[in-house]
Order: structure tokens, then sequence, then C-alpha cells
């Protein structure tokens, strides 16, 4: 593709994965919540019309978006989009992706918590317009999060509690298959980080994004996929900002192994460095 026709590309693609196309549905969702709670009667014609054309709902929707965050009441978690990131971590995403590629930094994309597979699909996009044929490497148990074992991680997101977080694999292949992404370049590891990442069949990365949530998962990925980063590669820790166990396993590593690079914040809840 030309540069601005890939461009072109990137961003249509970005919207249509964060649900930035339509965010109408999600003003219909979040009244029709509102209606079930009890908050306000059903009005068809507040439905139809005001629901959709209510201009601050529609910006507090745009702004959630941009963070990560969806309007939806009570069911906040059940979200429209493919991600949770947002519209600044998919950006900087992008920023990291084209990076190493103008930079030739050799190496394969890895998600290890792929959730949907908003952002590997992204990624995927991303190389694609720049007719890169690197690898995808889609990391996930696709059945949730595992109980939390180690002290460190004193959080529980168990499916049991939040059953949204347990996608599986064919749902989240038929994200690519949807964007007409799903080829032999994508490759899934499923089951837990313990289990798949020590001895996950990738030779080098040049972009890597933890998004496990837990200690127990995040510093694994750094122990099993740290040694295959090399300089220019960037690290993307998804839930540095928001949860301790993510966060104090990502400064663990750090100083275990001298690592000194400026951690980059990206919205206040993801953050990045670059090798």
């Amino acid at each position: 593709m030309t540069s601005d026709l890939a461009q072109r590309y990137i961003r249509t693609v970005k919207t249509a994965i964060l649900n930035d196309l339509y965010p109408e549905a999600e003003a219909e969702r979040a009244y029709l919540i509102k209606v079930a709670d009890g908050d306000e009667p059903f009005d068809r014609k507040r439905f139809y019309s005001g629901a959709t054309a209510d201009p601050d709902m529609l910006a507090a929707i745009d702004q959630a978006h941009a963070g990560g965050r969806h309007l939806a009441g009570r069911l906040k978690y059940v979200t429209i989009g493919a991600p949770m990131i947002g519209r600044a971590r998919m950006d900087n995403l992008q920023h990291c992706l084209e990076t190493v590629l103008a930079d030739d930094v050799p190496g394969d994309f890895m998600e290890c918590g792929v959730w949907r597979g908003g952002a590997c699909a992204f990624a995927k996009a991303v190389l694609t317009a720049h007719g890169s044929d690197r690898k995808v490497w889609v990391a996930d148990s696709f059945q949730g999060l595992p109980p939390p074992e180690r002290p460190e991680d004193d959080i529980d997101l168990q499916t049991r509690i939040y059953p949204m977080l347990a996608i599986s694999q064919p749902q989240v292949q038929a994200l690519f298959e949807r964007l007409d992404l799903l080829d032999d370049n994508v490759r899934f590891l499923k089951g837990w980080f313990s289990d798949t990442l020590p001895t996950a069949p990738v030779d080098t990365l040049s972009v890597l994004r933890l998004d496990g949530d837990y200690f127990e998962s995040t510093i694994v990925a750094l122990q099993s996929l740290y040694p295959k980063v090399s300089p220019g590669v960037f690290v993307i820790i998804d839930d540095y900002g928001e949860l301790e166990p993510a966060r104090r396993a990502t400064h663990d590593y750090r100083a275990e192994h001298g690592i000194t690079a400026e951690i980059v914040d990206i919205d206040g809840v993801g953050v990045y460095w670059r090798v």
C-alpha cells in the first residue's frame, strides 16, 4: 500500500475494533440498562431519537473509549468493542509497531493475554498495511484467569466472578476472520502462561505486549520472553497503572536484571519502555 492508503486502512480497522464507528449503539445500550434498572420508564421516541442524538452522551462515550472504558451502567465490563485498551493504547501499539518496522528491528509481535483479540488483530492489520510478514503470536488460556496462588496476587479476577473474561480461541479467531486477517502468520498459543511461554517457539520479538493482570502471569511472561528481545524492542505492560500485582512483577523483574530503560506512561493505565 502507499503510505496514505496504509494509514487510511489502519484508521479504519482501528475504528472498527474500538467500535468508534457507531457510538449510537452504545448509547442505546446505556439507555436500555437505565430502563432495566428502573431509573426511567421506556420511551420509544427517546430510544429511537433522543438516546442516540444526545451530544453529552455521545461525548461521554467518545471520552470513555479513548481510555478503554465503556458506558453501560452496571454492565460496564460487558463491552461492545473488541479490546478494553482504548484508543490511546491502540495508538501506542501502532507507534511501537511502525517504529520497529521503520528502524528495521527484527522480530515478531506477541501479546500475552488477549481477551477478545482486539489488540493483536490490530497489530496484524498494521503489519499487513506495511507489507510485513512478521508473525503475530496470540497467547492466552482462552478460559479466563486461573485462581490466584501467589501472595502478591491479592486480586480475584476469576471467571466465576467475571465470566466475560473467558473468551474462547474460536471467538478470537472469528475476529481475525471478520477482518480478513487470519493467515499462517497468526499463531495461537493456548494454555496457562506457565505451561506455554517457557517453551514458546518464538525466536525473536520486536514488540512484546503483556496483559496478564496477575503478578504470576506477568513475571512468567517476562522470565520466558524478555531474553528474546534485543535493542530497539518495545515492551508494553497494559495493567501497570491499575493493578499492583502486574506493576510489582514489572519492577521486580527489571530490578533483578538491571533494566533501567525509562518507563513511559501511555494513559495512566498502560506503560511501555524501549530496550
